[in-house]
């Protein structure tokens, strides 16, 4: 305020700073990934006003300013008679890269109730202040995958009796988050995904043509998946349950040449496929409120050609050409 009126005005777009109005000329802020300001361009001219650059923990190793301005570090307001930085929670010393007072949250941010996000603001967020940690992780994941070709398993003979892929996908996923409750105790979040995938691709038996390989006929694609999911939470003291089922089914027909010169030196495959597809899932997700059903299902028309060389001996070389046209449609249904 100067003499009753108001001199500067901000522009703010969420928490991203843009502009600065100060006695009629406009100002637009730039700052760098982390949201700190390191220029403000004065938008009559075109020219930088205020130019800035900091320390790892804030401090400012350049300041040129010829436009008063407050917001500097983090996008924050920066007091110019004490050099602290507020966060909206708490004051931050920019010099010694300290608090100046305790976390929200207390002890449950850990040992050092002079932390922030376990020390770890790059991969961590805390808006509102009120997130705590255990053994310095916010959220512990664990992700598990297995994966069994079984057509690898049978090699050469499954391309033989029609069977060109098969293969088995299992996951699970724990995911175990610490959280403050409304009431400021401590409690967490849990969740738990297990899904199961089969796919598989059967077709024509492949003949053999002296160093000619001919594959004509049909094939068709099948593959079924499955996956639950159920979350709790403490402070509500409930969950969800989630669940999916679906499938995709494809037919068509397929013209497939593969050339091979003994012990594999030069191999070109050259073919052509065409076919339809269906698909569909269905959804569901429950919780203390009810059950909510997703059903998506999808219908699409897919032509594809190619050609594939590979040389192996001297300076090996291979090329890969293909050409797709593909067309698909689908319906959501909830209730």
């Amino acid at each position: 305020m100067n003499n009753g009126s108001i001199s500067d005005r901000f522009v703010w777009l969420g928490d991203n700073l843009l502009a600065l109005e100060k006695d009629g000329v406009v100002f637009n802020y730039i700052a760098d990934g982390n949201k700190n300001i390191t220029q403000l361009i004065d938008m009559s001219s075109g020219s930088i006003a205020n130019r800035y650059d900091y320390s790892p923990f804030g401090q400012l190793s350049k300041n040129t300013e010829t436009v008063a301005n407050v917001f500097k570090f983090s996008s924050e307001y920066a007091e110019k008679e004490s050099g602290l930085v507020y966060y909206n929670y708490r004051y931050y010393n920019p010099t010694n890269g300290k608090w100046l007072s305790r976390d929200p949250v207390r002890e449950h941010g850990g040992k050092n109730i002079y932390g922030f996000v376990a020390n770890n603001s790059i991969d961590f967020v805390d808006v509102l202040g009120l997130a705590f940690t255990e053994e310095g992780k916010l959220c512990k994941s664990n992700n598990y995958r297995v994966s069994f070709d079984i057509s690898e398993y049978l090699g050469k003979k499954a391309r033989k009796i029609g069977i060109y892929a098969l293969k088995l996908n299992i996951s699970a996923s724990f995911k175990n988050c610490c959280v403050i409750c409304p009431n400021m105790k401590k409690g967490k979040k849990n969740s738990l995904n297990v899904s199961v995938s089969l796919i598989g691709e059967l077709g024509s038996k492949e003949h053999d043509l002296w160093i000619l390989k001919v594959r004509a006929g049909w094939y068709g694609r099948l593959s079924a998946s499955g996956s639950i999911g159920k979350s709790y939470n403490s402070c509500k003291g409930s969950g969800a349950d989630t669940g999916s089922v679906g499938f995709k089914a494809e037919v068509g027909l397929i013209l497939e040449f593969i050339a091979e010169l003994p012990k594999d030196i030069i191999t070109l495959t050259a073919g052509a496929r065409g076919g339809v597809s269906i698909s569909g899932r269905l959804s569901a997700s429950c919780s203390s409120a009810g059950c909510r059903y997703t059903v998506k299902t999808c219908i699409a028309a897919n032509v594809r050609w190619w050609v594939q060389g590979k040389r192996s001996f001297g300076r090996k070389k291979s090329f890969n050409y293909f050409q797709e046209f593909s067309a698909v449609g689908c319906k959501n249904y909830t209730f």
